[in-house]
């Protein structure tokens, strides 16, 4: 099972890449992780299944960096206000989303709770929303009405990764749920659904970790 949170692409300020690094890079993995008798929680390091025979790279995710979000955060023109810190843009708006989660997930629940926290640290403040399941799905996820979403997926066997992550499959009710629309990452996905040689398969596999970190 792989936790994640999906950004809304087609909302400000998710269009922009700089700021999805920017809350990549203030999240510290390590803190937020923990293991239970029942649960041993670790860094995702793959798209696909750990130890499947058609991918043996990792996934290159952004490091811990908190100085680094902050200055990319700078460049993008969000500046921390004078008095609470908070970050605005020239006009005045604040840095703010809403991140949605499942109200009867509790391990959801308090992984986004810390998140918001640390996402605080760089200036950014997050309201975490508890949300009934059905409607996160039905009235949230189906019509792609939210800002962020704390989502969990069951990595597939499969490589076939087309239904989410392919720019057909970014509308409503569709599984590409962030609503990603890229070039590159539609021609990898595509070649991945007909490609035979294995080796070909796993430079396929590896490209698309990095086209999507």
């Amino acid at each position: 099972i792989q936790h994640f949170v999906a950004w809304n692409l087609e909302r400000t300020p998710f269009d922009r890449n700089p700021v999805r690094l920017a809350l990549a890079k203030a999240v510290d993995s390590g803190e937020l992780l923990r293991n239970t008798p029942t649960e041993f929680q670790q860094p995702v390091t793959s798209l696909f299944y750990p130890g499947i025979p058609y991918c043996d790279s990792p996934m290159e995710l952004p490091l811990h960096d908190p100085r680094g979000a902050e200055n990319l955060l700078d460049a993008e023109g969000y500046k921390r206000a004078e008095g609470n810190g908070l970050r605005k843009d020239g006009n005045g708006d604040e840095l703010q989303f809403t991140l949605a989660v499942n109200e009867a997930n509790p391990e959801h629940c308090r992984l986004a709770a810390a998140l918001a926290e640390q996402w605080l640290q760089v200036g950014v403040r997050v309201e975490v929303e508890e949300v009934e399941w059905g409607e996160l799905l039905t009235e949230r996820l189906l019509t792609r009405d939210f800002d962020a979403v704390f989502l969990s997926w069951e990595v597939p066997y499969e490589r076939d990764r087309y239904r989410v992550w392919h720019s057909s499959e970014a509308g409503p009710g569709e599984g590409n749920v962030s609503g990603l629309r890229d070039p590159v990452v539609d021609e990898i996905l595509e070649k991945l659904r007909r490609e035979e040689d294995p080796d070909e398969v796993k430079i396929c596999t590896a490209r698309l970790q990095e086209a999507i970190a």
